[in-house]
């Protein structure tokens, strides 16, 4: 319909040109005594003039541009350059260089002179073709303004109606049309046979129409005379007539019109309009119910003749209705069937995309139950994709087979297809659901910085499609700010929040934006600017259902910030407000946790029982279950603790809770702790047997085993268990050779070699090799323990051999222990083991005191009590006693 106005504005244009013309060349005749030369060069220029005028009239756009450019070179001086100018723009128009017609008309503004109004006409066309709406309707206006008199008022006139009604400024359009003392009612009286009498009319009628005025449209459109209208017109006026009252919902009576719509439909000479007439018959039948009435409607549609994208249409009907009456086998049918019928018609290539979408949408209704559809669907669409020559529609089918492998979760073949798809897609609603499922292909696959750059091609490039600015532009939006959220990118995220709250504060994501970006905020330590976000949704959706959260995340920001008392007040105003709320037990175990935080120990006991008690079923349960036995563990219950701990991995309701692991390694400590090592050691057992558990709980878990085995195996002495310790110990350097736990591991193995070599002395050599590997530890506890425990292998060798034979050993030895006690292989910023260094000082004191070196001995004890004062009551009677044998070991002077 825009078209046919674009094309009648220019069409008149060309009749006022040839009326002027012709007045023009009756002047030139006047121009006979005027020099000779003069006269050549007048008909030289006139002769120019008139071919490139000629080329125009043909419609050869290309050949009257470049004569009128010609021309304009030759004799810039001409009178006739503004009218040249003005041609050549209209050229450009014509052959869709719209810049370019802007600039000629914008650049020689000042040189138009009585064609001013005309400039200023054709450069609203530019823009209302560029569909750059709002620049359109203010040059018209203008025009209007500054030239009352144009003969351009009524052209004028229509086009600011028509650019408002782009705008979707329905009122404007109708005060600009309606009134009869406006622009456009005084100029149609003056030229009441102007076909743009008609389309202003008509396009009247639609903005009452779009305003729901559906009474006065009717009403209007039945004043305006038939007998003046042209065969389409007619079936405009009566289309338009049938909408409005199926808008209004008057169905019989619209159902009425189609009669007529459909006789008027032949007339016009337009195949889109019988096509037309036929499909608004079959919707008014679908909406009243009739769906096989509305099917056999559809159907009409489908005979040869009929445009090929009406055609697709109703198939794709015909198989919606199908579907909707359960029928999806029949749809199927007819899908192949047409194909069938139509294997050698080009063009079919929509019936193989429709199959594929039908099996596609079977697919998501059945919600992946066990059937074949979605791979049947890839092959329909494989095979546009494949097909040679490149089918029309292999960019839909691009989309949709992208679809097929999201579906499958295949996200680095579906960001492929829909790459693909985006590349291939011109422009358009599909080319944005493509680069947004693009972008979520990217947002899958953690590439969040190329997912936002999707993300804001949606958002931005779209806008003036009004299907993608309704459904998709808030989601791309959306999706824009988890992204930000997911880099930490604030900035990208607030602009995304302002602009969800700008252009869509009433859609469906607007809330929970808010409540996710203030989360993240939250969680990222912006515990200000995540409130001033919640306290910005309270003032914007004082009614949403998400309210209580924003609530209670508003209390957790302070809380994070060690505002204890305000948050704890929060949290009780916020349970004592909704006390059925589904998110209660949040808020009860958030208050509990903050009264632990608080320093509030008693309260936090209380509260997190309590919570166990009522809400065992909860997934916060066995978390505060375990601050429970946790509570009791370090203030040293051990028993209590024990159960509570139990009272976690026994508990059936959170069975495979990784919390329940825990429990059991813990409630083996506090068996431990109270020396109760045989029960310990059934814990540990459970735990390093179970294949569920976690792996990094492992390591742990054997180690503890091998120390409850070396404790049972000390009291009294009991060979077998160090050996078992031993092999428990094993596991970890074994099982987890990069765990934290496998130097510490080796030493442990060294102690269990140590103690087993009393019946097999060659176990000292393995026992040795033991430490030596822990020595290779960062930890300088795990090393000094080692070296000391290295040092007792070697003393325990040194006694296997007879003096002298032995000095070599006993001298090794001490060294480890002074290695340890000196800090000799200490790294950079290491500090000592205080445990390790007086273990390694009292083993070199006896080692000296041994070999009756008590010099050596008095000197340790001398430094270790400079080095740890809290020893020198240990150290006293036995400095002593090495100073008086030194005194016994002086030689007599006399």
């Amino acid at each position: 319909m825009s078209r046919r106005n674009a094309n009648f504005t220019t069409e008149s244009t060309e009749k006022t040109f040839s009326k002027c013309l012709r007045v023009m060349r009756g002047l030139i005749l006047l121009l006979g005594m005027l020099p000779t030369f003069a006269l050549a060069q007048a008909t030289q220029e006139t002769r120019a003039f008139d071919a490139a005028i000629r080329s125009f009239q043909l419609a050869t756009y290309d050949r009257a541009q470049n004569e009128l450019a010609t021309f304009i070179e030759q004799f810039p001086a001409s009178s006739k350059i503004p009218e040249a100018l003005l041609l050549q723009a209209q050229c450009a128009i014509r052959l869709k260089q719209l810049q370019a017609a802007q600039d000629i008309l914008t650049t020689n503004a000042a040189r138009a002179g009585v064609l001013a109004d005309q400039y200023r006409y054709w450069l609203g066309e530019t823009h209302i073709r560029g569909t750059n709406f709002q620049a359109a309707a203010d040059t018209f206006a203008r025009l209007i303004m500054d030239f009352p008199t144009s003969p351009r008022l009524l052209e004028a006139a229509y086009g600011e109606a028509l650019a408002r009604f782009r705008l979707k400024q329905f009122p404007r359009v109708i005060e600009l049309l309606s009134p009869p003392e406006g622009v456009f009612r005084r100029s149609a009286k003056m030229r009441p046979d102007d076909d743009l009498v008609t389309h202003g009319d008509l396009l009247l009628a639609e903005a009452f129409v779009e305003q729901r005025q559906f009474g006065q449209a009717r009403e209007f459109l039945t004043r305006i005379p038939g007998e003046r209208l042209s065969p389409d017109f007619k079936w405009r006026r009566q289309y338009l007539l049938c909408r409005a009252l199926l808008l209004d919902r008057k169905f019989d009576e619209a159902l009425a019109t189609t009669t007529n719509l459909l006789t008027l439909a032949p007339a016009s000479g337009e195949a889109d309009f019988i096509a037309e007439s036929i499909a608004v018959r079959a919707r008014i039948l679908e909406q009243q119910g009739e769906l096989e009435a509305a099917a056999d409607a559809y159907e009409r549609n489908l005979e040869p003749g009929t445009p090929v994208a009406r055609r697709r249409q109703a198939l794709l009907k015909t198989v919606e209705l199908a579907l909707a009456q359960d029928k999806p086998a029949e749809a199927a049918q007819k899908l192949e069937g047409f194909l069938l019928q139509s294997s050698e018609e080009k063009g079919t290539e929509f019936a193989t995309l429709a199959l594929g979408e039908l099996y596609l949408k079977q697919h998501v209704t059945r919600k992946g139950a066990a059937t074949n559809d979605l791979q049947i669907a890839a092959g329909y669409f494989d095979r546009l994709i494949t097909n040679q020559p490149p089918s029309s529609l292999r960019a839909q089918a691009l989309l949709h087979r992208g679809w097929c492998y999201w579906i499958e979760s295949k996200y680095p073949e579906a960001q492929g297809v829909f790459r693909a798809a985006v590349d291939t897609l011109a422009g358009g609603e599909e080319q944005a659901v493509a680069r947004l499922k693009l972008g979520d292909c990217l947002f899958q696959q953690k590439d969040y910085t190329n997912a936002i750059a999707q993300y804001r091609m949606v958002a931005t490039r779209y806008s003036d499609l009004p299907r993608v600015r309704e459904g998709l532009i808030e989601l791309a939006w959306h999706q824009l700010l988890r992204a930000s959220l997911e880099l930490r990118d604030f900035y990208a995220a607030n602009e995304a929040i302002e602009r969800i709250l700008q252009d869509y504060a009433g859609g469906s994501v607007a809330d929970h934006s808010l409540l996710l970006a203030g989360e993240s905020f939250s969680a990222a330590g912006k515990h200000s600017q995540a409130r001033a976000l919640f306290s910005r949704f309270q003032q914007l959706f004082p009614q949403s259902a998400l309210l209580p959260d924003i609530e209670l995340a508003l209390a957790r920001t302070l809380a994070e910030e060690e505002q204890f008392g305000t948050a704890i007040q929060r949290y009780e105003g916020w349970l004592a407000r909704y006390t059925n709320h589904t998110l209660w037990p949040k808020a009860l175990y958030n208050l509990a946790r903050t009264h632990y935080r608080a320093g509030n120990d008693t309260n936090a006991l209380l509260l997190f029982t309590n919570f166990v008690a009522r809400f065992s079923t909860n997934e916060l349960a066995p978390r505060a279950q375990m601050w429970v036995a946790n509570y009791y563990y370090n203030a040293n219950d051990f028993l209590n603790a024990e159960k509570s701990f139990q009272m976690l991995f026994q508990n059936t309701n959170w069975s495979g809770n990784p919390l329940a692991y825990e429990a059991r390694m813990m409630a083996g400590r506090a068996a431990f702790a109270r020396q109760a090592y045989s029960d310990a050691e059934g814990y540990f057992t459970n735990l390093v047997n179970d294949r569920s558990c976690p792996v990094e709980l492992l390591a742990e878990a054997f180690f503890a085993y091998g120390d409850t085995l070396t404790l049972q195996a000390e009291n009294p002495p009991r060979l077998q268990k160090f050996s078992e310790a031993k092999e428990a110990f094993s596991r970890i350097p074994q099982l987890f050779p990069t765990s934290p736990l496998a130097p510490a591991a080796q030493g442990r193995i060294g102690d269990c070699y140590l103690q087993l070599a009393a019946q097999d002395p060659k176990l000292y050599d393995t026992a040795a090799d033991a430490y030596r590997l822990a020595m290779q530890s960062r930890d300088v506890n795990i090393r000094s323990q080692a070296e000391v425990g290295l040092g007792k292998v070697l003393e325990k060798q040194a006694v296997l051999r007879p003096p002298p034979e032995n000095k070599p050993l006993l001298i090794e030895a001490r060294d480890h222990y002074l290695n340890v006690f000196n800090g000799a292989k200490l790294g950079e910023d290491e500090k000592p083991s205080a445990f390790w260094v007086k273990e390694a000082a009292f083993a070199a004191a006896r080692l000296a005191e041994d070999q009756q070196e008590w010099h050596v001995a008095a000197n340790i004890y001398r430094q270790l009590g400079k080095l740890l004062p809290p020893v020198q009551d240990m150290i006293g009677k036995k400095l002593e006693r090495a100073l008086e044998q030194m005194r016994l070991a002086r030689p007599n002077p006399l």
